[in-house]
């Protein structure tokens, strides 16, 4: 699965150098270590630090206020891996919706819910609204690995048995989606 590898090298970006992201530039900024991008605004330059809010504001996790850390690249991680795993979406207003339904209360397309579970199932312990109850970028690496090399029957059993779920939050019951699961 492209999408998984994808993810795979972004995880591991996040688990060395606390900071996600796509674009060639930075990696190569950060391989030299620098953590800071400059930009031209008509005669002022800025320049944005590590920790200040930068990127899209449709992957931005639920805490916000500057906060650029490695769970809310882990919230984020979820958004994008949940794009991934869509059909190509027909217009804007389908994309925004389906990440609006994530976030507020964990909706997915149905096929994803039914044929990629495990994947779900992830991408729900990743968008926690608690930053302190998201994996880390190293668990997710290890769950992601796990999912890209075990068959989906295995990976579904070992996946719940990694996620503790006893003292994790959880949505209201009101606003909460159960997954699916196809008969064995």
């Amino acid at each position: 699965m492209e999408g998984g590898n994808m993810l795979s090298e972004q995880l591991r970006l996040v688990e060395g150098d606390g900071v996600m992201s796509g674009d060639r530039e930075r990696q190569r900024q950060k391989m030299k270590g620098l953590l800071a991008k400059a930009r031209r605004m008509g005669r002022n330059m800025e320049i944005s630090y590590k920790g200040e809010v930068i990127g899209t504001p449709a992957y931005a996790a639920p805490e916000g206020g500057g906060l650029c850390d490695e769970k809310a690249d882990i919230y984020s991680g979820a958004l994008i891996l949940l794009e991934l795993l869509c059909p190509r979406f027909t217009t804007v207003m389908e994309r925004v919706k389906t990440l609006e339904d994530f976030k507020l209360n964990y909706a997915a397309p149905e096929h994803i819910r039914l044929h990629m579970l495990p994947w779900y199932l992830l991408m729900k312990e990743m968008a926690r609204p608690e930053p302190q109850h998201r994996p880390s970028a190293h668990a997710v690496l290890k769950q992601v690995k796990m999912l890209l090399t075990t068959p989906a029957s295995d990976a579904h059993r070992i996946l719940l048995l990694l996620s503790d779920q006893s003292n994790q939050p959880s949505l209201p019951p009101s606003t909460s989606v159960e997954p699916v699961v196809p008969p064995s």
